[in-house]
């Protein structure tokens, strides 16, 4: 449970060092590079969770999920 409030924790860290980083045109892709890197960290946290906390899921309700994280 440690290691998913740590994630959790970096993709938070992640979600402001966006904001900042698009504060500024000569920082933006920095700032969207954080922004892709938080979501897929919190992204692998949920599974992580789910996957810790015993909760059925398939991969029929997952498939959708990665999708959008892919797009």
């Amino acid at each position: 449970m440690q290691t998913v409030s740590l994630l959790y924790l970096i993709a938070a860290a992640c979600f402001i060092l966006t904001l900042r980083g698009l504060s500024s045109p000569k920082t933006a892709r920095a700032g969207n590079g954080a922004g892709m890197a938080g979501m897929a960290i919190a992204v692998f946290a949920v599974f992580l969770f789910l996957q810790k906390s015993g909760a059925a899921f398939s991969l029929p309700a997952v498939l959708p999920t990665l999708a959008v994280v892919a797009a």
